[in-house]
């Protein structure tokens, strides 16, 4: 029973996406089909989000005299705007005019000053949308270059000033409203909407958010918003101290640890609680009363808006350096490849496997197990150079490293570039037998790739082998392996060359000796 109540995050997202696709496709077949009924359906559909919103939403953030707290239809609308083509805002800013319309027209509003009203509305929510980035996924969205900027200069505040600015012009001249009071309602009530709301929709949009709930990290996140919901509960429904800021630190704690979805769902769900306990009259700005009341309200607009715009900006300040240390990571690793690969071959160079003879020389003393050890040289690639030039040189080099790697099947195997045209693989854990057989298989593979050497007996380039097996012991030098599988590689190119040649046992004698 308990596991059909757990929350399935996966088929969430999954379903969300699926419904999502849907949509669109849907749009799309309507909108190729019939441009025009295309753009009805999208003003009746915008018509009705924005009637939803006054039914549900804006009751949340209003207070007893009807000012706003905050108007989260711009933000809302915003972020539908970012989400949607261009050529469908004209369409979707009509839905909003003609419920808005209605609306206001109904509540009895002069047409004049109705009309002002909406149209100051549709130039502040078509300039942010138009000022911010399009948004394709969250994550490339927040990789955008000043967006923090943009959002918190562009959108914040020069978004809704301008309108405000024509609108107290007006609501002065004609209603006999302050002008300054009239600036100070309007920009602070729409910033704060639209930093609430904005992300909202776009965090709301986005598959990163329900990973949230995902298994393993879902019981962390539902702590995480606990306290902080129980935190700014307490904050905000208490008399006795003026503790706004303890707020921040868990905020910079669940952009963090949740990042930036959680961060705007957190911001949120708190402007609920702080609006509703300020009302009240309690938390930690009860200290204003009286005449002075709209100032309470400004101030707690000011102090959502900023722990929106700091969850903003600890979340891209966390992904710069994030970026940072992953293109830090990938220049080190680099620059490891630079130092122990060869760059014509792509093979290891002498510096790698000399490294990588020492740790496993000792790991097979330590264990007692073999290691085998081979020498290639491209036959006559003296003349092969002189008759077809360097740059065939570099490519038939290039053509006998990657004949070699496919044959090393050991997770341990190394191939490597030995100086020249010479090349050394590594087998750790190899016997002689295991040698002889990727010894044959190399030679045999370099031969068939068929590359025309009219200066070698066979008319294609060819490779002769060497190679050795020990167990090492504590007198043995590893050196002394690298001088068998030489002598080996001697005896081949003497024998007639294209052939593969075991060191003597007279020369592991020797060695043990």
């Amino acid at each position: 029973m308990r596991s059909g109540l757990v929350l399935n995050s996966s088929a969430l997202t999954n379903g969300v996406s699926l419904w999502g696709r849907k949509i669109r496709a849907a749009a799309s077949r309507l909108r190729d089909h019939s441009p025009i009924a295309h753009g009805v359906a999208t003003t009746m559909v915008s018509a009705f989000g924005v009637y939803l919103n006054s039914r549900f939403i804006d009751p949340l953030v209003f207070y007893t005299d009807l000012h706003a707290i905050c108007w989260p239809i711009d933000g809302l609308l915003i972020g539908v705007l970012l989400l949607c083509s261009r050529r469908n805002w004209p369409w979707i800013m009509a839905g909003y005019v003609i419920t808005t319309g209605t609306h206001l027209r109904l509540l009895g509003e002069p047409v004049i000053q109705l009309a002002g009203d909406t149209l100051c509305n549709v130039f502040e929510m078509v300039f942010a949308a138009a000022v911010l980035p399009a948004f394709n996924n969250l994550s490339e969205w927040l990789r955008k270059p000043r967006l923090i900027l943009r959002f918190s200069v562009m959108v914040l505040i020069g978004a809704p000033l301008i309108p405000a600015l024509v609108w107290s012009r007006f609501a002065h001249a004609y209603l006999r409203e302050e002008f300054w009071s009239v600036v100070g309602h309007w920009l602070s009530g729409d910033a704060l909407g639209i930093a609430l709301y904005t992300p909202l929709v776009l965090v709301l949009a986005s598959r990163e958010t329900y990973q949230l709930l995902r298994p393993g990290r879902r019981l962390a996140t539902l702590a995480m918003f606990g306290v902080l919901l129980g935190a700014s509960w307490f904050i905000f429904h208490q008399t006795a101290y003026p503790i706004a800021f303890l707020i921040f630190p868990i905020l910079v704690v669940m952009v963090n640890w949740v990042g930036f979805p959680g961060a705007v769902l957190a911001v949120n769900a708190v402007t609920i609680i702080a609006a509703h306990g300020t009302i009240s009259g309690a938390g930690p700005f009860m200290f204003i009363q009286g005449h002075h009341e709209p100032f309470r309200i400004m101030t707690l607009q000011v102090y959502l808006t900023i722990a929106m715009v700091m969850s903003f900006a600890i979340t891209l300040t966390a992904r710069e350096r994030d970026d940072f240390q992953g293109q830090l990571k990938l220049a080190l690793e680099q620059m490891e490849v630079l130092a122990t690969h060869d760059s014509l071959t792509g093979l290891g160079n002498r510096r790698l496997f000399d490294q990588t003879l020492d740790a496993e020389w000792s790991r097979a003393r330590r264990q007692g197990m073999s290691i085998g050890l081979l020498l290639l040289d491209a036959d006559h690639f003296k003349s092969y150079n002189d008759m077809y030039g360097h740059l065939a040189g570099d490519h038939c080099l290039c053509a006998i490293a990657h004949s070699i790697v496919p044959r090393l099947k050991r997770a341990g195997d190394l191939a490597a570039r030995y100086g020249g045209e010479e090349f050394v693989v590594l087998l750790p854990g190899a016997t002689l037998e295991d040698a002889s057989t990727v010894a044959a298989s190399i030679r045999e593979g370099v031969e068939a790739l068929g590359l025309e050497h009219k200066g070698n007996a066979s008319g294609v380039v060819t490779v002769s082998i060497g190679f050795s097996a020990v167990v090492p012991d504590s007198i043995l030098p590893s050196q002394r392996l690298i001088a068998a599988a030489d002598e080996a590689l001697y005896a081949a190119k003497q024998g007639g060359r294209n052939r593969v040649v075991s060191a003597s046992s007279t020369a592991l004698t020797t060695c043990d000796a």
